[in-house]
């Protein structure tokens, strides 16, 4: 049976503890939840989310958003202008125009409804995986091609990651003080619950395909949030490495001793 991969909480910056959750539930809430049974688990795992998202950003205050508003509003106008190009290529008449152009339109407003009254981290959940699914489905990608709609995609793709990289410059700091390890514990127990239920359900239900390839999509989000933890994790270990002075390692033979490695493992127990 497959199994899901533990994400590596501890080493997350907050706004990590953030994204890696509402990537899932973004992803969980475009899937029929009453049918899989899954509906009471996410609604528990949103609202920890929403608790931590608001002492996070107050704790942070206006000069945070002050500082990304401006990076928001740059996505923002380029998610309009790629609606509004969408929207314009219904009209053409040229023979499965149309079409094409529906396909992507419907799509990105499941995904960005309502877009402008969702948080920031949130706003980046949805830009992220609508993008993802973009560049990787065949339907998707067929219509973009079909349309020429590359340069509109791309604007909004590189207005994304500008904001992630600003937004990821912004919150080095340490852990807010409004930002309790309660609130913290609490994100991880609803995941950790939404698991099991995922995980239980694929070895007991009628339907286990389904759960499986939920289970793959859980994978592939859980597996891009740990990559930049584990990059930083093996940075630190390296720089920890010292030369250790020749007098201390000397051996009898009068061999020089190898160092130990002091290149901190990776701890995935924690979750």
């Amino acid at each position: 049976m497959r199994t899901i991969l533990k994400p590596k909480f501890s080493n997350f910056r907050i706004g990590e503890n953030l994204q890696l959750p509402l990537d899932v539930i973004t992803y969980l809430k475009g899937m029929d939840l009453d049918t899989l049974m899954l509906a009471p688990r996410v609604d528990e795992l949103e609202a920890t989310v929403n608790i931590l998202n608001e002492a996070f950003m107050e704790s942070k205050g206006d000069t945070l958003i002050a500082k990304l508003s401006p990076f928001d509003d740059e996505r923002l106008l380029a998610a309009r202008g790629l609606k509004k190009y969408l929207e314009s290529e219904t009209f053409r008449t040229e023979e499965g125009r149309s079409d094409q152009a529906n396909v992507l339109l419907k799509s990105y407003n499941k995904y960005c409804n309502n877009i402008t009254k969702l948080s920031l981290p949130h706003k980046s959940a949805v830009f992220t995986k609508m993008l993802g699914d973009w560049g990787k489905e065949s339907e998707f990608k067929t219509a973009i091609t079909f349309l020429g709609a590359e340069t509109w995609i791309e604007n909004l793709r590189t207005k994304q990651e500008t904001f992630e990289k600003m937004s990821l410059a912004k919150t080095q700091s340490n852990l807010p003080k409004a930002v309790s390890a309660k609130m913290l514990n609490d994100v991880k127990s609803a995941f950790e619950e939404l698991k099991e239920d995922i995980y239980a359900f694929s070895r007991v239900s009628a339907d286990k395909q389904t759960y499986i390839q939920l289970i793959d999509a859980l994978n592939g989000i859980i597996a891009f949030a740990n990559s930049p933890a584990a990059k930083r994790k093996g940075r630190k270990g390296r720089d920890k490495q010292k030369p250790t002075p020749a007098t201390d390692i000397s051996t009898s033979s009068g061999n020089m001793a190898l160092p130990a490695d002091t290149t901190d493992n990776i701890d995935l127990s924690a979750f």
